[in-house]
């Protein structure tokens, strides 16, 4: 990517390809340098793990900040071939990712802000991290719903907030291909309880999605809900569903 949007800066004269932000550029470089990314995030004495695809860590940054460090792994059929490597292009899965949380983040989407990424090359492949800032007090929709007892009112807000950021996404533009119960961040604190989405890997900005656009994403996040209903032999109540569903057809 030849162009970044401002401030990120890339910098120069290393083996791998690094995209940060000036205020992280000590932080990323002394990492990287360790290895990779992610390497260092796991040999971090306060790292806490996070489980997706493949591990994320949480560790101390700069200036109190908390980051989350994630290696990029495939999905799908070909993650048993291509495992986490990606062919070497025009452009790169963190590079797209940078562009689309910067252009969602313009338009007043909650999606944390992308720190730095680094491109490790690996012949006509390459592998990759990225390190996005930590949303504190804040818990995926799949642990509040199903792997953590909290209290009714709780649920619901939780259920509409996650509604609402499913409509405000549409409406802003913001096409997310894998808009699952697991990449929507629930964070509850004296503001309230409110909705982020993470991992914006394939997303993209477009003036504004499309009813059909919208509809499938919500129908992806239904899939996802079903899934960890029939996974944690609870299913949510009638009110929850409503209350979700509503808010995310705008019906609220």
């Amino acid at each position: 990517m030849s162009d970044l949007p401002a401030p990120y800066q890339r910098v120069e004269g290393i083996p791998y390809e690094l995209v940060v932000l000036p205020e992280a550029r000590e932080w990323a470089e002394g990492a990287a340098g360790t290895g990779t990314l992610h390497g260092y995030a796991s040999h971090q004495p306060d790292a806490r793990a996070l489980h997706g695809r493949g591990l994320s860590y949480s560790v101390a940054g700069p200036n109190e900040m908390r980051y989350v460090v994630r290696h990029y792994h495939r999905g799908g059929a070909i993650a048993h071939v291509m495992h986490d490597r990606y062919l070497r292009a025009t452009s790169t899965r963190p590079g797209r990712e940078l562009l689309a949380s910067d252009g969602a983040r313009a338009r007043g989407v909650r999606t944390p802000a992308v720190v730095a990424y680094a491109i490790y090359p690996a012949g006509i492949f390459y592998r990759a991290d990225i390190v996005t800032v930590e949303v504190p007090r804040a818990h995926d929709l799949a642990n509040e719903l199903f792997q953590t007892e909290r209290a009714a009112q709780h649920r619901i807000d939780a259920c509409v907030a996650a509604g609402r950021l499913l409509r405000d996404i549409a409406d802003k533009g913001l096409l997310h291909p894998d808009a699952n119960i697991k990449n929507v961040l629930i964070q509850s604190d004296s503001h309230g309880v409110r909705a982020w989405i993470l991992d914006l890997d394939g997303a993209r900005v477009v003036d504004k999605a499309s009813t059909a656009q919208g509809a499938r994403m919500i129908a992806r996040f239904e899939r996802s809900l079903v899934k960890w209903e029939r996974k944690s032999g609870r299913a949510l109540s009638p009110e929850e569903r409503r209350v979700l569903f509503t808010a995310a057809k705008g019906e609220d």
